[in-house]
Protein backbone atom coordinates (compact mmCIF):
# COMPACT_ATOMS: atom_id res chain seq x y z
CA UNK A 1 0.00 0.00 0.00
CA UNK A 2 1.64 2.86 -1.00
CA UNK A 3 1.01 6.94 1.07
CA UNK A 4 -1.24 7.56 -1.35
CA UNK A 5 -3.61 4.88 -0.53
CA UNK A 6 -3.47 6.19 3.80
CA UNK A 7 -5.59 9.00 2.56
CA UNK A 8 -8.80 6.57 0.99
CA UNK A 9 -11.68 6.05 1.93
CA UNK A 10 -13.82 3.04 0.55
CA UNK A 11 -17.32 3.25 1.08
CA UNK A 12 -18.23 -0.79 1.71
CA UNK A 13 -22.16 -0.60 0.79
CA UNK A 14 -24.86 2.31 0.34
CA UNK A 15 -28.63 1.07 1.48
CA UNK A 16 -31.91 2.98 1.76
CA UNK A 17 -34.21 2.40 4.59
CA UNK A 18 -37.11 3.81 6.45
CA UNK A 19 -35.27 4.23 9.90
CA UNK A 20 -32.12 3.21 11.47
CA UNK A 21 -31.51 2.64 14.80
CA UNK A 22 -28.33 2.77 17.43
CA UNK A 23 -28.29 0.24 19.65
CA UNK A 24 -26.11 1.88 22.74
CA UNK A 25 -25.22 -0.76 24.49
CA UNK A 26 -23.44 -2.87 21.39
CA UNK A 27 -23.32 0.24 18.97
CA UNK A 28 -25.09 -2.43 16.50
CA UNK A 29 -27.06 -0.82 13.48
CA UNK A 30 -30.66 -1.77 12.74
CA UNK A 31 -32.06 -1.22 9.65
CA UNK A 32 -35.62 -0.29 9.77
CA UNK A 33 -37.98 -1.41 6.60
CA UNK A 34 -35.40 -1.59 3.74
CA UNK A 35 -36.86 0.49 0.69
CA UNK A 36 -36.38 -0.54 -3.08
CA UNK A 37 -39.50 0.51 -3.72
CA UNK A 38 -42.18 3.51 -3.53
CA UNK A 39 -45.59 4.16 -4.67
CA UNK A 40 -46.79 7.91 -5.84
CA UNK A 41 -50.50 8.55 -5.69
CA UNK A 42 -51.44 11.32 -8.46
CA UNK A 43 -54.10 13.51 -7.40
CA UNK A 44 -57.61 12.84 -7.84
CA UNK A 45 -58.88 13.58 -10.84
CA UNK A 46 -55.80 12.63 -12.90
CA UNK A 47 -55.78 10.60 -15.94
CA UNK A 48 -53.35 8.67 -17.83
CA UNK A 49 -51.96 11.75 -20.48
CA UNK A 50 -52.29 14.06 -17.85
CA UNK A 51 -50.32 16.96 -17.63
CA UNK A 52 -50.12 16.74 -13.90
CA UNK A 53 -48.61 13.29 -13.85
CA UNK A 54 -45.47 14.57 -16.58
CA UNK A 55 -44.68 17.44 -13.56
CA UNK A 56 -42.13 17.22 -11.10
CA UNK A 57 -43.52 16.43 -7.84
CA UNK A 58 -42.42 16.48 -4.18
CA UNK A 59 -44.09 14.34 -2.28
CA UNK A 60 -43.69 13.80 2.07
CA UNK A 61 -41.86 10.40 2.66
CA UNK A 62 -39.42 9.97 5.47
CA UNK A 63 -36.50 7.88 4.58
CA UNK A 64 -32.71 7.48 4.82
CA UNK A 65 -30.22 6.83 3.11
CA UNK A 66 -26.98 5.19 5.09
CA UNK A 67 -23.57 4.42 3.80
CA UNK A 68 -20.84 2.46 5.82
CA UNK A 69 -17.02 4.37 4.90
CA UNK A 70 -13.72 2.12 5.83
CA UNK A 71 -10.67 3.83 6.17
CA UNK A 72 -7.46 2.49 4.84
CA UNK A 73 -5.36 4.27 7.07
CA UNK A 74 -4.52 3.04 10.61
CA UNK A 75 -3.30 5.53 12.20
CA UNK A 76 -4.75 8.77 11.15
CA UNK A 77 -7.70 10.77 11.06
CA UNK A 78 -9.32 10.99 7.64
CA UNK A 79 -11.93 13.99 6.42
CA UNK A 80 -13.33 13.81 3.78
CA UNK A 81 -16.59 15.62 2.47
CA UNK A 82 -18.96 13.53 0.72
CA UNK A 83 -22.12 14.60 -1.40
CA UNK A 84 -25.27 12.43 -2.86
CA UNK A 85 -26.84 13.88 -6.11
CA UNK A 86 -30.30 12.07 -6.81
CA UNK A 87 -30.96 11.42 -10.18
CA UNK A 88 -34.05 10.53 -12.13
CA UNK A 89 -34.69 7.70 -14.79
CA UNK A 90 -34.10 9.84 -18.14
CA UNK A 91 -30.79 11.10 -15.87
CA UNK A 92 -31.81 14.27 -14.61
CA UNK A 93 -30.13 15.81 -11.40
CA UNK A 94 -32.87 16.78 -9.14
CA UNK A 95 -30.71 17.63 -6.10
CA UNK A 96 -27.86 17.38 -4.02
CA UNK A 97 -27.05 17.28 -0.34
CA UNK A 98 -23.73 16.82 1.32
CA UNK A 99 -21.38 17.67 4.28
CA UNK A 100 -18.32 16.57 5.56
CA UNK A 101 -17.21 13.01 6.72
CA UNK A 102 -14.22 12.51 9.35
CA UNK A 103 -13.14 9.47 10.53
CA UNK A 104 -11.32 9.74 13.68
CA UNK A 105 -7.46 8.27 13.99
CA UNK A 106 -8.72 5.85 16.54
CA UNK A 107 -11.80 3.72 14.15
CA UNK A 108 -11.28 2.23 10.83
CA UNK A 109 -14.93 2.15 10.11
CA UNK A 110 -18.04 5.04 9.75
CA UNK A 111 -21.61 4.49 9.20
CA UNK A 112 -23.27 7.91 7.83
CA UNK A 113 -26.80 8.60 7.65
CA UNK A 114 -28.74 11.36 6.01
CA UNK A 115 -32.03 11.55 6.78
CA UNK A 116 -34.82 12.81 4.35
CA UNK A 117 -38.56 13.61 4.37
CA UNK A 118 -39.75 14.56 1.03
CA UNK A 119 -38.88 12.54 -2.29
CA UNK A 120 -39.19 14.80 -5.47
CA UNK A 121 -40.06 12.55 -8.28
CA UNK A 122 -40.65 13.76 -12.47
CA UNK A 123 -41.49 9.89 -13.88
CA UNK A 124 -41.90 6.61 -12.85
CA UNK A 125 -39.16 4.06 -12.96
CA UNK A 126 -35.48 3.98 -11.11
CA UNK A 127 -33.58 6.90 -9.37
CA UNK A 128 -30.52 6.33 -8.70
CA UNK A 129 -28.71 7.83 -5.32
CA UNK A 130 -24.96 8.70 -6.28
CA UNK A 131 -22.81 8.70 -3.24
CA UNK A 132 -19.68 10.81 -4.45
CA UNK A 133 -16.27 12.02 -2.15
CA UNK A 134 -13.71 14.30 -2.53
CA UNK A 135 -10.52 15.19 -0.66
CA UNK A 136 -11.03 18.87 0.26
CA UNK A 137 -12.82 22.08 -1.66
CA UNK A 138 -10.24 22.29 -5.05
CA UNK A 139 -10.79 18.63 -5.74
CA UNK A 140 -13.54 17.12 -7.69
CA UNK A 141 -16.09 14.84 -6.36
CA UNK A 142 -15.42 11.00 -7.23
CA UNK A 143 -18.00 8.92 -7.46
CA UNK A 144 -17.86 5.85 -4.43
CA UNK A 145 -20.98 4.51 -4.55
CA UNK A 146 -24.80 3.80 -5.42
CA UNK A 147 -28.39 3.36 -4.34
CA UNK A 148 -31.35 3.03 -6.73
CA UNK A 149 -35.11 3.30 -5.92
CA UNK A 150 -38.11 1.94 -8.20
CA UNK A 151 -40.77 4.75 -8.50
CA UNK A 152 -44.64 3.81 -9.24
CA UNK A 153 -46.91 6.37 -9.86
CA UNK A 154 -50.22 5.32 -9.46
CA UNK A 155 -53.96 6.50 -10.43
CA UNK A 156 -56.25 7.39 -7.91
CA UNK A 157 -59.26 4.67 -7.83
CA UNK A 158 -62.78 6.00 -9.03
Amino acid sequence: MTRKDDDKIELAWTILCEKSVIDSESNNLSLQNVIEEVQLHAPRGAKLGDEVLSKEKVAPFNFELITFWRKLAKDREISKEIQVEVFDPDGKSLGKVGGPLKIAKEHRRLRHRIRFNTIKATIPGEYTFLVSAREDSSGKFEIAGRAHLEVKMTLPKK
